[in-house]
């Protein structure tokens, strides 16, 4: 494959084991985009989630439901937490707990996409998907203010970071998210690179999620070839 004229050098330091994490799922056009764009990646960066049906998207708002409230109740037991932030986290928490999954807990436990099986209606998800998307935004005015988060460094957040930053990530609605396409990637490392990479090999969207960066690609405008 031939270097690109502008942008990130050819590195080949790849193979699919070290690119790919082993729970990431591939349509064929999933597979020939990661096998085009993997030479030009560091091994600092890594594939951790490609295709994702509707089950896995509605079951991914039940994981950042779990995840923000744990956060929340984690930042609350800090003993630097100030009693008004504690106040608010408190507050925050009981407004999730109003749209639960079933069952309420375990998603964030990393054990795998779809682990537990969330047995909510695909009505329940979008209320929860609401309920949701507004209090992420008030957890990351929280959160800021309290100093577990650094506005600053938000786009390559450091590790102690890294889960608050996930925690108040914005979530795709369910019904319409792109990585059911099998054109969308999420791209764990340094966010910087990858950012910088991904727009070169020519991405239809970059978006920096903190936590890693949602990369959209559409084949007929990527400025490397797919193989085959």
């Amino acid at each position: 494959m031939p270097a690109l004229a502008t942008g990130p050098t050819l590195l080949d330091v790849h193979s699919r084991t070290t690119f790919v994490g082993g729970s990431v799922k591939e349509l064929a056009n999933t597979k020939a985009i990661i096998t085009a764009i993997m030479p030009y990646f560091p091994l600092s960066c890594r594939v951790i989630s490609g295709y994702l049906d509707g089950d896995d998207l509605y079951w991914k708002v039940s994981y950042h439901w779990d995840l923000l409230t744990s956060q929340l109740e984690r930042f609350a037991a800090r003993a630097e937490t100030g009693e008004d932030d504690r106040t608010t986290a408190a507050s925050l928490i009981k407004v999730l707990a109003t749209v639960p999954p079933n069952p309420p807990r375990g998603y964030a436990l990393d054990k795998g996409l779809g682990v537990p099986p969330d047995h909510s209606t695909h009505a329940q998800t979008l209320e929860r998907h609401g309920v949701l998307a507004k209090v992420k935004l008030d957890a990351r005015e929280v959160f800021i203010r309290g100093g577990v988060v650094t506005p600053s460094r938000e786009k390559d957040p450091p590790k102690a970071e890294k889960r608050y930053w996930l925690s108040i990530a914005r979530v795709a609605d369910p019904r319409f998210g792109k990585h059911r396409t099998g054109f969308a990637l999420d791209i764990a490392g340094a966010n910087s690179e990858t950012t910088r990479i991904a727009k070169a090999l020519g991405a239809t969207l970059v978006f920096n999620e903190s936590s890693h960066v949602h990369v959209e690609f559409n084949p007929k405008k990527m400025k490397v070839a797919l193989p085959g």
